[in-house]
């Protein structure tokens, strides 16, 4: 990481990043916020775009991006101190280690926009999105949370849905029947109000279909 970079985190990292003992647990996040609010988690939110707009769309709503890389996270934390909104954090952390590490129930929404699609067949076992992860992020859930997962790689859309369908405690709001009798499910749904990310955009480029999939907990 640059010089640059470096002083960023130091300089900015104190406000928008939660400190290590406080990510231990669902419970322990509302300390950074200074207050009690439902808690929406976004996993591998890149630069943030859309964390951002979700969180300033959504005030009475505590939004913690967790990321990995720290490129995205000096960009988030810039951008988060120069226009907001308040009430957005950042876990610098691998997701998947930090919501293992976490008990169930607490979390009102989970989102999951363009994970990496590993799209060569001999890395498939990498991508992020399957049946376990699916359970463990309901596990995670209050009732009536939802989870909202998005890519721009169809067989990757199709691991989710079928992830997503396994889980009896989610009710997926796209699984309904065909138009007409015989017809297959229709489960790419309408489009969630959020901006065009990054991902997004690269994916429109290259022609490819993007699908959102949303359920909640029942």
């Amino acid at each position: 990481m640059s010089d640059a970079k470096r002083s960023v985190l130091h300089e900015l990292g104190p406000r928008w990043l939660i400190a290590s003992e406080l990510t231990t647990s669902i419970d322990g996040l509302a300390s950074a916020f200074g207050r009690q609010a439902p808690c929406v988690v976004d996993l591998g939110g890149g630069t943030g775009e859309a964390t951002r707009a979700w969180a300033l769309d959504h005030p009475d709503h505590d939004v913690v991006a967790i990321e990995v890389h720290r490129s995205g996270i000096v960009r988030l934390v810039q951008d988060l101190e120069s226009a907001g909104p308040p009430n957005v954090r950042v876990i610098e952390a691998d997701g998947t280690v930090v919501l293992g590490a976490w008990g169930a129930g607490g979390l009102a929404g989970f989102r999951a926009l363009f994970p990496d699609p590993w799209p060569k067949r001999r890395h498939l076992e990498r991508r992020l999105v399957d049946v376990g992860f699916v359970n463990r992020a309901t596990d995670l859930l209050l009732p009536g949370g939802s989870m909202h997962l998005a890519t721009d790689w169809d067989d990757y859309a199709d691991q989710m849905r079928a992830a997503l369908v396994a889980e009896p405690r989610l009710q997926v709001q796209v699984d309904r029947a065909g138009a007409t009798s015989g017809t297959a499910p229709l489960w790419r749904s309408a489009r969630p109000l959020r901006p065009v990310t990054a991902y997004e955009r690269r994916g429109h480029d290259a022609g490819r279909t993007i699908t959102d999939l949303v359920a909640h907990r029942r």
